[in-house]
């Protein structure tokens, strides 16, 4: 998803969700959602305190179900996000989102039971499981798990957090999206005056006019600083939330969970950030350089994304496409067909308007 588009010439390039559903009134939506819970609860009856006494082809089978009962949730999931993400301001996709992660939240709860029975299983029974032809395609699903034992908590306790999560972290974070999104930014320049949305306050920053950088820094910094209090507010719960559920899971550190989630090991992550401070100076000579370029004594925050070219321009959103998909021609034709779908299924949301989402993304759905 990208937004960042200044002239308005992605004007009307917006995705179409219909793949997932009809609308945020689909009925399909809930009766998947309860087609779920079914099935979510009928697995828990056949498996509950069974799981250690799984065969490897018994496993496979039950990895096999979760994976087909979770894909509708993970539908559901999906196109309430990009629904709020493509307009926060129609309370029904926000009401949609908000209902899709409680129903989700329950069906979570009724199946977590399973992956804390499997991390619970004794050592030598599960790597003697893992090392079976029957689980070589959910053997690094089974082993990702596992690399979470000493940090989850009892099932009551990892019910309660999944729960309260809606109405903690999750709400918050919505907040702060609907926040951004409504924001509009007053830019002066030339003694005039626009409103602007954040993407295209930042887009300014790339413009080769130092004073049209300068006034879109300006805008920028007012904006951001009569919404301080309450974005400093959301940003110190979520900092006081992630403090607490590391304390509570015995994560060491702060990045701990997240190389967890990445599967790397802590000291390499150390390396890296030991490796970029140490080429702190390269960055100083870098801006130094770019200053002299651009003929200024010294550089300021609004001139780091100046362009150093005097040639200007701007690309068609057709112009961009063929672009694009001639790169990723050049590379593999598969994959350049792959990247066409995107524009002719219309999954690509492009244009600027009041209450999208900043920023851009790819959002991985499922097959």
């Amino acid at each position: 998803m990208e937004s960042t588009d200044p002239s308005g010439l992605a004007a009307g390039v917006r995705w179409d969700l219909s793949d997932l559903y009809t609308g945020p009134d689909d009925p399909a939506i809930d009766a998947d959602l309860d087609r779920a819970l079914e099935r979510a609860g009928d697995f828990a009856s056949r498996h509950r305190d069974a799981v250690a006494s799984l065969s490897a082809v018994g496993l496979a089978a039950a990895i096999d179900e979760l994976e087909s009962l979770n894909e509708p949730v993970v539908r559901a999931a999906c196109y309430s996000q990009l629904l709020f993400a493509a307009d926060t301001s129609d309370p029904r996709h926000g009401a949609l989102m908000q209902r899709v992660q409680e129903r989700i939240s329950e069906i979570k709860n009724t199946l977590l039971f399973f992956e804390l029975e499997w991390v619970a299983v004794e050592s030598g029974t599960a790597d003697a499981l893992l090392g079976d032809p029957a689980l070589a395609k959910r053997r690094h699903f089974l082993s990702s798990v596992r690399r979470y034992r000493a940090h989850l908590l009892t099932e009551p306790e990892e019910r309660i957090l999944e729960e309260t999560a809606n109405t903690g972290r999750r709400a918050f974070g919505r907040l702060f999206d609907e926040i951004m999104s409504s924001m509009r930014f007053q830019v002066e320049a030339n003694g005039e005056s626009e409103e602007l949305g954040e993407e295209e306050v930042l887009a300014r920053l790339y413009s080769p006019d130092r004073e049209a950088r300068r006034a879109a820094s300006s805008a920028l910094t007012r904006g951001l600083r009569s919404h301080s209090g309450t974005l400093a507010f959301i940003f110190n719960t979520l900092v006081q939330d992630k403090a607490i559920d590391d304390r509570l899971r015995g994560y060491g550190k702060p990045m701990d969970s997240r190389n967890l989630g990445n599967e790397i090991e802590a000291p390499a992550v150390e390396s890296l950030l030991n490796a970029c401070v140490a080429r702190y100076p390269l960055v100083a000579r870098y801006y130094r350089l770019k200053a002299r370029i651009l003929g200024l004594d010294r550089l300021e925050d609004f001139d780091r994304y100046a362009p150093v070219s005097s040639e200007q321009g701007s690309l068609s959103f057709s112009d961009a496409q063929r672009l694009v998909i001639d790169a990723y021609g050049d590379f593999a034709p598969e994959m350049a067909r792959i990247a066409q779908r995107f524009f002719t299924d219309r999954w690509i949301d492009a244009e600027l308007r009041p209450g999208k989402r900043g920023g851009a993304f790819s959002a991985s759905t499922l097959p």
